[in-house]
């Protein structure tokens, strides 16, 4: 005797009119579960049904944790395949991007860092960064995790091969 399973991903993408600016990617496999707002890097696509490999870890190591549901949002909204670091920040990330960063932390229940070690050494990208979570994320610094290296408090991307399989999540403000 079999049995049939049924799960689907509901996705919602939020673009700007040219398609050159990721706001937002919702996908949803278990309302009933907690939610989690994942900030990660840049978007690679606009097409919410060509999933790439960042956006699969993310979903299978939520899941693996109990959740039902995530908003991946990004530093940087500009489409691309790898930060050009040469391009200014209003440049890589549009003027209503944080405003979905900040919406989407609202509506979770927590608040994963996904960024990893991105612009290290690049003084107006961790400006970008220390601006974003110190001023505009600090309300919902109790809700504030990052992805962390199995063995030191050492913050990741999900490409890590050493998280692909397995989050371990440290909060971020004590």
């Amino acid at each position: 005797m079999s049995e049939i399973n049924r799960w689907s991903l509901r996705c919602e993408n939020v673009t700007n009119p040219e398609g050159t600016h990721r706001y937002i990617l919702r996908i949803e496999w278990d309302k009933m579960k907690k939610k989690a707002t994942v900030l990660l890097i840049q978007p690679v696509t606009a097409n919410p049904v060509e999933l790439d490999t960042t956006t699969v870890n993310v979903i299978n190591n939520l899941a693996r944790l109990g959740y039902g549901g995530c908003d991946i949002v990004n530093l940087f909204s500009l489409i691309g395949n790898k930060v050009d670091m040469k391009k200014s920040i209003i440049e890589l990330s549009h003027e209503n991007n944080l405003g979905y960063i900040e919406r989407s932390c609202v509506k979770s229940d927590t608040v994963i860092i996904g960024y990893g070690t991105v612009g290290e050494g690049v003084r107006k990208i961790m400006d970008y960064q220390h601006q974003l979570l110190h001023e505009k994320l600090e309300p919902f610094k109790d809700k504030m995790y990052m992805i962390c290296d199995p063995y030191i408090d050492k913050g990741l991307h999900p490409l890590c091969p050493r998280i692909k399989h397995s989050w371990r999540l440290v909060k971020m403000f004590e």
